[in-house]
């Protein structure tokens, strides 16, 4: 659990990078297999960076995600 102060939205990324860097590094990667996904439950912006906003509904109702915000990388993306 990260405790605060929070990561701002930058430095979160950062954090994604790096994490996708060293998973290629070390082969625990193949070719554009997989994404990385970061829950956050904390107040964060992320409209500042990423202008464009889509809402859609969910299969299912999940009121443990209500407030949640969600970073993900590309699917099918390499992750170096």
């Amino acid at each position: 659990m990260i405790e605060a102060p929070f990561p701002e939205l930058d430095d979160l990324l950062t954090m994604m990078g790096e994490a996708g860097r060293h998973l290629a590094e070390i082969d625990a990667s193949e070719g554009a297999a997989g994404n990385i996904s970061v829950c956050l439950r904390w107040p964060l912006e992320p409209r500042t960076r990423f202008p464009v906003v889509e809402e859609f509904a969910l299969p299912q109702p999940v009121p443990e995600l209500a407030g949640a915000t969600f970073l993900v990388t590309g699917s099918g993306r390499r992750l170096r």
